[in-house]
């Protein structure tokens, strides 16, 4: 436990919680999240920008299938948590958002 959450171990310095917050060994807190132009939560690990709904899915549910993206049951970029996200094709993360109405852009 740290900071009265449960996280599981990313590699030897990073740790990460069930609703997306990610500790680093090194800097001893939770690591700042940065804001894509899309709107999903971004930390850099290692020198390399690392999605936070990718590493939750990663620690938490199992690796990502080939071909696949990781897709959020709510379409919330906020909500990183665990029980938000499985793995999908593209075609259909776009089937669920038209479904929940909530696709932007070209349809």
């Amino acid at each position: 436990m740290i900071e009265n959450q449960i996280y599981k171990r990313y590699d030897n310095i990073h740790w990460v919680s069930y609703h997306g917050d990610v500790y680093s060994d090194v800097i001893k807190r939770d690591m700042k999240h940065y804001i894509t132009i899309d709107g999903h939560h971004r930390v850099d690990i290692h020198g390399r920008h690392r999605f936070v709904h990718h590493l939750v899915y990663e620690c938490w549910i199992g690796p990502i299938p080939p071909n696949m993206q990781i897709n959020l049951y709510n379409d919330d970029k906020d909500n990183n948590n665990a029980d938000n996200l499985y793995a999908g094709t593209q075609k259909e993360n776009v089937r669920d958002c038209i479904a929940n109405n909530h696709r932007k852009g070209h349809l």
